[in-house]
């Protein structure tokens, strides 16, 4: 909720400071106007916050992700082991389903 507050609130104001200094706004509407935009943003975020804050959740979302595919193949690697000892689809799937590890 508060993402969409923000975008709001920034590209309201924008447009309005833009408008009211007489701009037209089909100006705004290219890439090198969001790439100024985008790149002060951009800039001001890395500049007013220490690297633990910038950095952080990005590193937290890319481990997260490689965990999860990692549990996946887990997973699958069981199964296919468990079936080709020669247990039964329903056991293999079983096997691989106790293999999960719970979500702390």
């Amino acid at each position: 909720m508060l993402v969409i507050v923000g975008l709001v609130v920034v590209f309201g104001s924008i447009i309005l400071v833009y408008t009211m200094h007489h701009g037209q706004l089909a100006v705004l509407v290219q890439v090198n106007e969001f790439l100024i935009i985008g790149g002060a943003g951009l800039g001001a975020m890395i500049v007013a916050n220490p690297m633990s804050v910038v950095i952080g959740p990005m590193a937290n979302a890319i481990e997260a992700k490689i965990a999860s595919e990692h549990a996946y193949m887990m997973c699958i690697r069981t199964a296919l082991l468990s079936f080709s000892r020669g247990d039964s689809p329903m056991t293999s799937v079983e096997f691989a389903r106790r293999n999960i590890e719970p979500v702390d």
